[in-house]
């Protein structure tokens, strides 16, 4: 279908009320608090449908509807899909959900109603009932995260079913980035009128990472240090965080906040104004999700707006395309994902993450077999939660002991997944050669002591705990995403990579091997991280950026 045609079709099938159906907006409907709000009553069945479910094929969504009704069926999950992307709830389900009250820590019906079995409570009383469609396989899954605004309004998604699959997807990033094109042209014609557009800028950066929780940044950031001017460049970051510590130790001006500039956190609105109006910088460059409700206000003050990209998931970041003078992906797949979503109407600009080499020496410590009498040392770092993986990491482990003696510490504090939590703390507390301590210290130390560092993340953009533990001599073994493929080539024997469906005890034994190669992997870690990932390139690109902005 061309893409001259897809809005009048929009318009034309989607604008007229159904009494039947209700399409989710994004992620608003999604939340079952809002989800109470909505006026029921006027429908058999509440039908929730993620808008991203609406590029997938007909076949498998007619089905999904068919089935529902057909059957009285108050959860439909599909295969392949998460269960948050497609599902429908009768109204009953929803009543029984509402009654139970909020349970922390879930976003979704059918988070919720999971949470709440595991937690022993009984739905006998709603009569829920539950339908796996078993039509799609993750193979068969397109790209559907991107689309525009005209198909969130979508009120009925029987009608968009005709549609080929292809053609929604192409035509709603078409539109998509012809709207972010129009939009950002409108600001800046509107931008240049505003006085305070003439005042004079100083030249300065002012880079924000209000968010205590990003780690991974927090410690990129620390690496750059030594290559960056105090003189020209600021932090707004929370207080207390190895960030603001290091950069005060530096001599850097460190503006703490609070709250995490948080939306409603009034006080550290006042304190990002106030810091605008006193250091007046060219540049803003925000690092992390949180602070994108900002860029409206910074770009009102005058200065261009960077945005940070370090998530996998792009579409968090749409707020800040409408408004950024530059996009920095930390890999290159994060930014031929934002160009996928952006097209031309943002710069996009690559630059990874980074290590200080300088600080961190190469050392040598020998690794010997169970018995010889020494330990082998084994690291996790990063929040304890379900996409950190930390229950696989310990399988792998309990493995590893088979082999060598051998000690495992976790750091990181708890996400946002309390009962997962709780399952670590158990395996922890049942294993005496296991500990897990928060982020309360610098972990310098602890990666100087490894010798295998573990990752579990299935997800990770490019990893800053590989780099860290690269740099300083041990062997990384991780879970093979895209942001570690691209960190670390296993046939080069820079590091071990194992896939979900590997066995522990497979991975171990794979570990066991390269640890008697581990001068070699050492050798080939370090100089992988000196090609690609030396802080002093990074903070070059960095300061190359910002002089063009300004």
């Amino acid at each position: 279908m061309e893409r001259r045609g897809f809005g009048p079709f929009v318009s034309e099938h989607f604008s007229r009320p159904r009494r039947s159906l209700i399409v989710d907006r994004g992620s608003a409907a999604t939340d079952a608090r809002r989800l109470v709000g909505l006026d029921v009553a006027a429908f058999e069945y509440l039908i929730v449908v993620r808008p991203v479910a609406a590029l997938l094929p007909p076949r498998t969504i007619a089905d999904a509807l068919a089935r529902a009704r057909t059957r009285g069926l108050d959860l439909v999950t599909i295969d392949g899909v998460r269960p948050d992307i497609c599902y429908i709830v009768s109204t009953r389900a929803m009543s029984a959900v509402a009654a139970a009250g909020g349970v922390p820590g879930c976003t979704t019906i059918p988070q919720m109603l999971d949470r709440l079995v595991a937690a022993g409570v009984s739905l006998e009383a709603g009569a829920l009932t539950r339908a796996q469609v078993s039509l799609l396989s993750p193979e068969e899954i397109r790209d559907v995260a991107a689309l525009s605004r005209d198909v969130r309004r979508m009120v009925d998604p029987e009608a968009f079913l005709d549609v080929p699959q292809e053609a929604r997807l192409r035509a709603a990033l078409d539109l998509q980035q012809e709207t972010m094109v129009r939009g950002r042209a409108r600001l800046d014609e509107v931008l240049q009128r505003l006085p305070d557009r003439r005042r004079t800028r100083s030249g300065r950066v002012l880079v924000m990472l209000p968010s205590p929780y990003q780690s991974g940044a927090h410690a990129a950031w620390i690496e750059s240090l030594p290559y960056l001017s105090s003189a020209r460049v600021s932090f707004l970051v929370t207080e207390g965080t190895n960030l603001a510590d290091a950069a005060t130790a530096r001599g850097f001006t460190v503006v703490p906040v609070h709250e995490g500039l948080a939306p409603d956190s009034a006080a550290d609105t006042a304190t990002l104004l106030e810091t605008l109006d006193a250091i007046r910088p060219a540049v803003v460059h925000a690092d992390g999700a949180d602070a994108q409700w900002c860029a409206p206000l910074i770009r009102t003050r005058g200065a261009r707006f960077v945005q940070h990209v370090r998530l996998t998931d792009v579409d968090r970041f749409r707020p800040s395309m409408a408004y950024a003078d530059a996009l920095v992906g930390v890999s290159r797949h994060v930014c031929d994902a934002i160009a996928a979503r952006a097209g031309d109407a943002v710069r996009i600009e690559h630059i990874s993450d980074g290590v200080c080499l300088e600080s961190r020496p190469a050392r040598d410590v020998d690794v010997r077999a169970r018995g010889d009498g020494a330990e082998t040392m084994c690291l996790c770092v990063g929040r304890v939660e379900p996409a950190k993986g930390q229950l696989r990491v310990l399988d792998i482990f309990r493995e590893l002991r088979a082999h060598l003696d051998c000690r495992l510490t976790i750091v990181g504090a708890c996400g946002s997944d309390p009962a997962y939590c709780d399952e670590v703390r158990d395996r922890v507390a049942a294993s005496a050669d296991v500990s897990w301590q928060p982020f309360t210290r610098d972990i310098a130390d602890l990666y100087r002591q490894a010798h295998v560092v573990l990752v579990g993340s299935r997800n990770e953009s490019l990893g800053m705990v590989g780099l860290e533990a690269m740099a300083t001599g041990a062997l990384v073994v991780a879970h093979r995403s895209t942001g570690y493929e691209s960190l670390i080539d296993p046939e080069q024997q820079e590091g071990l990579l194992f896939g979900a469906s590997e066995r522990a005890a497979n991975v171990a034994d794979r570990i066991v091997a390269a640890l008697r190669e581990r001068d070699r992997y050492i050798a080939n870690a370090r100089r992988r991280v000196e090609r690609d990932f030396d802080a002093r390139i990074a903070a070059e690109r960095l300061n190359a950026l910002w002089r063009d902005l300004s």
